[in-house]
């Protein structure tokens, strides 16, 4: 699906994943599917025109948010920080598109 022109069916389908994945117990291979839900907007093969990324940033830095303080709460600091390094800004500023 493209972010582009299918906004709206992306984010209910990341949402309904990651909020799934949330709910379970963390291991690697959920860890790996929740970076890759949230890849699918921070890191799409296809560059997001600026007002799909307008349009969801907010919302969906807030599941970035959940995710890297789950990882804390799992002991899981390395990995967290790591999404620091990758996602820094978007993590706590908003995704900055430029």
């Amino acid at each position: 699906m493209n972010w582009n022109t299918l906004g709206h069916q992306c984010f209910v389908s990341m949402s309904a994943i990651v909020n799934h994945l949330l709910r379970q117990k963390l291991t690697p291979e959920r860890e790996a599917q929740l970076e890759a839900s949230l890849g699918t907007f921070y890191a799409p093969t296809r560059p997001l025109l600026e007002t799909t990324v307008l349009e969801y940033r907010d919302q969906i830095s807030k599941y970035a948010r959940r995710f890297f303080h789950h990882l804390l709460r799992q002991k899981r600091r390395g990995r967290a920080f790591r999404l620091v390094r990758v996602y820094g800004a978007v993590l706590f500023c908003g995704y900055s598109y430029s």
